[in-house]
């Protein structure tokens, strides 16, 4: 499907309508859209724990509390990734925190993360990044301060779509080696896009 065949069959209220996830007491979690939360969640019998402006996917259901909690950040030192990653399946891991970081004595990071994008009149599209990240010290912007003193300079990223998460994880064991250069295996995210549908 061409990006004009997707823009047609999308209308022309998507210009206006914006993107919230619901996320419900029951333990469910939904992408609606409309002009305003108020339009978009009109009509809704489930009751409302909270809810995100665009697409989020950053909090599971715990059934035995009954509430939503975040997602944890499953961070690994450098020492160790290659005993881990043996020893451990990246992909399970990968769909429980959402989001894995290896953090090397320099301080950079190699992550690979489910990520959810905007693209304008298209909407949201939902995909597995790796990226490294250089650490540098002070602010990212000279004429605002850093409570954390410093930042991330993201290089070198590439894309999956979620259905080549064993793809993605490989290229991600592969770049442990050489984090700052991509593999041959990722993806752009037209091509993504071309996959799945839109939310």
């Amino acid at each position: 499907m061409s990006l004009g065949d997707i823009l047609a069959a999308r209308g022309d209220d998507i210009a206006t309508d914006v993107y919230y996830t619901v996320y419900f007491e029951n333990g469910e979690r939904e992408v609606i859209r409309g002009q305003t939360f108020a339009i978009a969640i009109e009509g809704e019998t489930r009751k409302v724990a909270w809810f995100d402006n665009g697409c989020t996917d950053s909090h599971y259901f715990n059934t035995a509390s009954k509430i939503w909690e975040p997602y944890q950040t499953l961070s690994i030192d450098a020492k160790d990734f290659r005993q881990f990653s043996s020893t451990n399946n990246l992909a399970e891991l990968l769909d429980q925190h959402r989001f894995i970081e290896v953090n090397f004595e320099n301080k950079d990071q190699l992550y690979m993360r489910y990520a959810y994008g905007c693209f304008a009149r298209l909407g949201w599209l939902r995909y597995i990044e790796i990226c490294y990240g250089e650490y540098n010290e002070g602010s990212y912007n000279p004429f605002e301060e850093d409570a954390e003193g410093h930042y991330y300079m993201a290089v070198q990223g590439e894309f999956y779509q979620p259905a080549l998460k064993g793809l993605a994880v490989q290229a991600f064991i592969e770049r442990f080696d050489n984090p700052n250069k991509t593999t041959r295996y990722g993806q752009t995210l037209y091509e993504i896009l071309n996959t799945q549908t839109v939310l």
